[in-house]
Order: structure tokens, then C-alpha cells, then sequence
């Protein structure tokens, strides 16, 4: 037992909670930001429009060989609050995998006024270029042509034109929008659907 106090006590000492938490916070709190700026989009499971914490290596191995086109959306390791849509390319350098950042900013006027969202990406060639939704920026990109979503692929009109983007947002301002628990008047049946009251 003395042992395992002495290891703690040294782990402590060159890992402080307060640095280990100070980094944590400064990684946490621009992707809750971005989390709870894609409201719709993120809440969207049917099809899986964004992965969420997924690194390079497992986006490669999904996107795996699949056809030119084929993309996945996900948050970056190394970019806190930003989205980078992974996707299959033609090769280059010997990487058929491209990963490209997408800026999600939401900047207030003068007034202290919201403005809208901007999804901001940046091409190969330097330019830039500014959209109002992220379904905006998916569809108005060419390069991209099938959602990659679990195993299966989706093409990106019918995944980012569906009714399922305009659902309701559960929760307050400020929340990450997860649906509130259901009553008892709205509970389930045996085969998972809603029961009437």
C-alpha cells in the first residue's frame, strides 16, 4: 500500500491536476462551442453526419479504398473547435486520404449582436471561402460526393437535404441539445416506439 501512495504522490508531482485540467479546459471549451453551434447537424445519428472524436487514422480506415469522393466529417485532435472533413482524393504524395479544416466562427457586430455562423474553409490553392451552414459547404463542394456514416455511404444531397436537420432542439441555450428523457405519458412500447398517452 505504501507503494502504490509513493507512486501517486510522484505521479502528482510531475502531473498537477491543475495543469492536466488547464490543458483539458483549454481543448474542451472552443469544441463545446463548435458542438453547440452545429445543433441540427450534430443531433443528426440517422445518417451519422459527424463522427465527433475521431483521429486520422481510424477517418483513413473507414474511408478506407472507396471510391473518390467518399467523406467523413469529424473534430480535429490537433485544432481545438474546429471540423475537418476527411475524404478520398485522387493520390498525392503517395496519400489518396485528404483531411482539410473547417473554421466554425460566429462573431458579434458592434452591437453586441449575434451574427449568423460562418463555415469557413480553406482550398489547396490558399483561397477561402465562407458558407452559412455546414450543409451549404457540403453540398457546394464537388470534390465530396458520399457521406461515409458507420459502414455504410450516403450520397451528400440526400443526407444533408433531409426534414431530420430542421428537428427541434431539446434543451436550453447553451446546452449540447441531447433529447430530454421521455415521460411516462411518452414512454415506449415492446417494439421501441412511441406509446400514445
Amino acid at each position: 500500500m505504501r507503494d502504490i501512495c509513493a507512486d501517486h504522490l510522484t505521479l502528482l508531482r510531475f502531473n498537477p491536476p491543475p495543469s492536466r485540467f488547464v490543458a483539458f479546459a483549454q481543448w474542451w471549451a472552443p469544441t463545446r462551442r463548435v458542438i453547440e453551434s452545429l445543433g441540427a447537424d450534430w443531433r443528426c445519428v440517422t445518417p451519422l453526419l459527424i463522427h465527433g472524436f475521431l483521429d486520422r487514422p481510424m477517418s483513413a480506415t473507414m474511408l478506407g479504398a472507396r471510391e473518390v469522393g467518399a467523406f467523413l466529417l469529424r473534430f480535429s485532435e490537433r485544432f481545438p473547435g474546429k471540423l475537418v472533413i476527411s475524404f478520398n482524393d485522387h493520390v498525392r504524395d503517395g496519400r489518396p486520404h485528404q483531411h482539410v479544416l473547417v473554421d466554425i466562427s460566429s462573431a458579434t457586430s458592434p452591437e453586441q449582436q449575434p451574427r449568423p455562423l460562418t463555415f469557413r474553409i480553406k482550398f489547396d490553392d490558399g483561397r477561402e471561402h465562407d458558407y452559412q451552414s455546414l450543409s451549404e459547404l457540403i453540398l457546394n463542394c464537388r470534390r465530396l460526393t458520399k457521406l461515409v456514416s458507420g459502414g455504410t455511404e450516403h450520397r451528400k444531397e440526400e443526407a444533408f437535404r433531409r426534414s431530420h436537420l430542421a428537428a427541434p432542439f431539446y434543451g436550453s441555450p447553451g446546452s449540447l441539445g441531447y433529447p430530454e428523457p421521455l415521460t411516462q405519458a411518452q414512454s415506449l412500447d415492446q417494439n421501441g416506439r412511441h406509446r400514445k398517452p
